[in-house]
This record gives structure tokens, sequence and C-alpha cells, in this order.
């Protein structure tokens, strides 16, 4: 019986930290964030049809041309779980060619974020993003809408 109970606080301990973590996690990266050279706009939010996943959605482009014709607006990160540090098993598209990699993002700092896509698991590019309301010369873009100016 002891051991019964001992292991049941240990389960009960165990799985209560691990979601606790999630809607945290969620909340601190949340918003919009600028791309590697400010080429570009993501808001990241949570996906619609699993809350507890995160999705982001290319709001803004610098030049529109270098990105494929709908891709303003669409999803460009989906579907990534919190796993205790970074967000991974998520889908990455590229909004140049409309290509699709595995990617994960880990969140560095309050502004800052870490984004890494993979193709075939071994040809991988990392990029560092910030969240565009830290950027003092664009505090007035915090709340841009998908193709707004």
């Amino acid at each position: 019986m002891k051991h019964f109970l001992c292991v049941s606080v240990l389960v009960l301990l165990w799985t209560g930290t691990a979601p606790a973590q999630a809607p945290e996690a969620m909340n601190a990266i949340l918003g919009n964030w600028a791309t590697q050279g400010y080429g570009a706009v993501v808001r990241f939010e949570s996906c619609k049809d699993k809350r507890e996943r995160l999705c982001g959605t290319l709001v803004w482009a610098w030049d529109p041309s270098d990105i494929e014709p709908d891709a303003l607006g669409s999803l460009m990160f989906e579907g990534a779980e919190f796993d205790g540090e970074i967000w991974s098993k998520g889908k990455l598209k590229s909004p140049e060619d409309g290509r699709t990699y595995r990617g994960t993002i880990s969140q560095t700092s309050a502004d800052t974020i870490k984004l890494k896509g993979c193709a075939a698991g071994i040809f991988c590019k990392t990029q560092v993003w910030h969240r565009l309301e830290s950027l003092p010369h664009v505090k007035g873009l915090a709340n841009i809408e998908p193709g707004g100016e």
C-alpha cells in the first residue's frame, strides 16, 4: 500500500509539472516576431484546431514579390508541441518556395527566439528572430494585420 501511494504521488507530481509549463511557454511566445534580417513578420498564436499547439502566420513581408503569391496570411509554422524546453514536432513552411521542413523553436529570452528548420533531418538552417515590439524603430507595427501596411 505504501509503495502504491508513493508511486501515485510521484505520478501526480510528474504529470502536474509538464502541463503547467506549456501554458506559460505559450503565453511567453505569443505575438508578432520579426524574422532574421527583418524581411517579414510572423504572428505566433495557439493553433485553431489544437489550442495547446503553436502556429505562426506570415502577416507582413518587406517585399511581397520575394514570397509565394499566397504566402501572406498563411501558416508558416504549424502544430508545434512544447516538450518542456523547446517547441518541436512542428512544420515550417518557407514563404519563398512553399517547401515544408521539420522545425523547432527555442525561446532564448523574452524577446528572442531561435528557429531551426531541417530537410531530411540533416540539412538544417537556424535563424534568430526578435519580438516586434522589442525593436525600437518598429513600435507602431505591433498591431499589424496580414497584408497590412
